[in-house]
């Protein structure tokens, strides 16, 4: 008996570099991915690792080397070592970075920052938050 087609991995890398090669973004043809094929067919990071290599021209939809498994993000980490690494952002980097996604900002928001000094200049037209270094 053959594999239904959607439960095929060569038929899912087919249908991500179909819509590459329509020109879509990665995220719109991972909304259209999820929505014909079911959300849990394939893991963003799988996802984002055939889409990353049909950007790079690489079309071939076998994985020899079995690539996606040794795949490693940011928040693979440590949490012991994402922490030293924030220790060293300034607070603009940290208001951003709790921006990137629901893991980094939860840990974020579990650390706990003091810095030398702070200051408020509030005027007519503008208001200016002015934060020093960590202490």
């Amino acid at each position: 008996m053959t594999t239904a087609p959607r439960a095929d991995p060569e038929f899912q890398r087919s249908s991500i570099l179909y819509e590459f090669l329509r020109g879509k973004s990665e995220f719109k043809t991972y909304l259209s991915f999820c929505e014909v094929m079911g959300e849990d067919t394939m893991e963003y990071r799988e996802f984002d690792y055939w889409f990353t290599r049909f950007s790079n021209g690489n079309f071939g939809l076998v994985d020899e080397e079995n690539a996606v498994r040794s795949i490693r993000y940011f928040m693979d980490l440590p949490v012991e070592i994402i922490g030293r690494i924030v220790d060293f952002v300034t607070w603009k980097d940290v208001v951003s970075l709790r921006q990137v996604c629901h893991d980094l900002r939860s840990l974020i928001l579990n650390m706990q920052f003091s810095y030398k000094d702070a200051s408020i200049m509030i005027e007519k037209t503008s208001t200016t938050v002015t934060i020093g270094e960590h202490s």
